[in-house]
């Protein structure tokens, strides 16, 4: 029988071979695998779903208060046809529709003006894969999650409003795909 040697220094290069070549590799992290144009799969769809939401939200409102607050919330909550996400570090830039956050995911807090001319404060970071951002008013706090799914065909955006003014939260999802 014969015998096979395997050099030494060969084993060693092995993983550093394995991640390189690998698929996700330590340059595809979640910042770099949201690269790109992303474009809503059913925009009627999606505006079903935030209705269903806002209505949802405000069922235990009023009549006289519900209604304001429904037309109110869609007004103010327009479906992103589209996002657009680049670059990287401080030159990090996320538009989720008319919500352009042009700074690094880290989780530092920046004075931001949302597309309806409400001051706010404004962050994003990656947790868990996703990229969150949080706006923030006296009022309201709106977050956006982006989450890709594992094949990295579809961008699943989740929005939740919280304010004290509504007694429940609005929550629905938006599905995107690379423009």
């Amino acid at each position: 029988m014969a015998r096979y040697a395997v050099p030494v220094r060969s084993l060693t290069l092995a993983p550093l071979l394995l991640l390189l070549l690998s698929p996700a590799s330590a340059q595809d992290g979640p910042e770099a695998r949201l690269q790109g144009a992303w474009t809503c799969t059913s925009v009627s769809t999606a505006r079903q779903g935030r209705d269903r939401a806002i209505d949802s939200a405000t069922d235990d409102m009023s009549i006289l208060i519900r209604g304001i607050a429904r037309r109110r919330l869609r007004d103010e909550m327009p479906i992103a046809s589209r996002i657009q996400v680049s670059g990287s570090g401080s030159s990090f830039r996320a538009h989720v529709g008319a919500y352009h956050l042009d700074f690094a995911a880290d989780g530092r807090s920046h004075p931001f003006t949302d597309p309806f001319d409400n001051e706010m404060r404004a962050k994003q970071r990656f947790r868990s894969g996703k990229l969150v951002q949080t706006m923030t008013s006296d009022d309201a706090t709106l977050t956006h999650s982006l989450s890709l799914s594992d094949d990295g065909a579809t961008l699943t955006l989740t929005v939740k409003i919280e304010s004290h003014h509504l007694p429940g939260d609005v929550l629905f999802h938006v599905r995107y795909r690379r423009a």
